[in-house]
């Protein structure tokens, strides 16, 4: 059964005008769903009867179920998987911060990309999700947020899947959640995590330009990083870095590269000073990602001094860096880890 959060509000609108409902009618549903977070028909009581009977007939309002979840020993990270209405896995992480809350949403089951060091990859590309489906991953985390009091802050397009792979879906998702009738999640509180596709970095920054922009980098030249992302063969560094140049002059927004550090592969000094190299001169910020451990991966991190001594070397370069431990590792939900298996 299709979904109703797969309808953006003029493809809601349109439908309900072909059941001859009144105009006003799309207004209360979308209320209900993504102010009041109703997770089904019967609570929308400002419908009437026969109408809230004919879309349970018609609409589910999210299609996903729930198959686990396990908390942080912190309490500060919780990742739930969920099965697709094929069976499919996907994970998505609410991670609790001082100042803010932010989810991790999927836009894929499993991915094609296949870098070196990531679960994720190692899976293979499963399913495009739908735009519904990604919405359902954030109003599961929003709906207990919203009744303790602590709304969802922030939303990250960087868990399972390559986002602009799946383009179409996750550009109909993100016009939701930052919808002013809805979610209100703010343009710069939306994050999207990409490998690095160069044609889709450029429609994205025509589509979104306050929205924030990361790219997975990982290497600072393409002899390492044909090894450990190999659609680089595809998209080298060269062309990746031009994509993002002129998201740059188009936005004038901040781009994130990250960088995970693994020991002996790509964290020497001559790494350091060869990327900060490539990214003189680029508005950008760097964050240094210590590698999380992954059964399919035989690597380790570096150890803290090199990881800071790298980080010297970029700030020497006058390229701001920041060494970031992911949240949630010993619950394999920290960056790279998500498999979508039970624990």
């Amino acid at each position: 059964m299709e979904s109703i959060l797969d309808l953006n509000k003029e493809q809601l609108i349109t439908y309900l005008q072909s059941i001859r409902q009144p105009a006003y009618r799309w207004k209360q549903i979308w209320h209900g769903l993504y102010v009041e977070m109703y997770d089904s028909w019967l609570q929308f009581t400002n419908l009437p009867l026969e109408l809230r009977g004919y879309l349970q007939e018609h609409f589910t309002i999210s299609n996903l179920s729930l198959a686990d979840h396990i908390h942080s020993s912190d309490g500060s990270t919780e990742k739930v998987l969920f099965s697709l209405p094929d069976g499919n896995p996907i994970e998505t992480v609410l991670m609790e911060y001082e100042e803010r809350i932010s989810i991790c949403v999927s836009s894929q089951s499993g991915c094609s990309i296949g870098c070196k060091f990531c679960a994720t990859g190692k899976l293979g590309l499963l399913h495009n999700i739908s735009c519904g489906e990604m919405l359902a991953q954030v109003l599961h985390f929003a709906r207990a947020s919203n009744q303790e009091k602590h709304p969802i802050t922030n939303i990250v397009i960087m868990g399972m899947g390559e986002p602009l792979l799946n383009y179409a879906e996750v550009k109909k998702a993100i016009e939701i959640l930052n919808d002013h009738d809805g979610l209100n999640i703010g343009s710069r509180h939306i994050t999207l995590s990409t490998i690095g596709i160069p044609e889709q970095i450029l429609q994205f920054a025509y589509d979104f330009p306050q929205l924030n922009l990361a790219v997975s980098l990982h290497a600072a030249n393409d002899q390492q990083r044909d090894k450990l992302i190999p659609i680089n063969k595809k998209y080298n560094i060269a062309m990746l870095l031009e994509a993002v140049k002129q998201y740059i002059a188009l936005t004038n927004r901040r781009v994130t590269f990250e960088y995970v550090l693994i020991a002996d592969q790509n964290d020497a000094v001559s790494d350091a000073l060869q990327l900060g190299s490539i990214l003189h001169g680029l508005l950008c910020h760097v964050n240094l990602i210590p590698l999380n451990p992954t059964a399919h991966f035989n690597g380790n991190p570096p150890p803290l001094e090199r990881i800071e001594k790298f980080q010297q070397v970029l700030n020497d370069h006058h390229i701001p860096a920041t060494i970031r431990f992911s949240k949630g590792t010993q619950i394999q939900a920290g960056c790279g880890q998500l498999a979508g298996k039970s624990h």
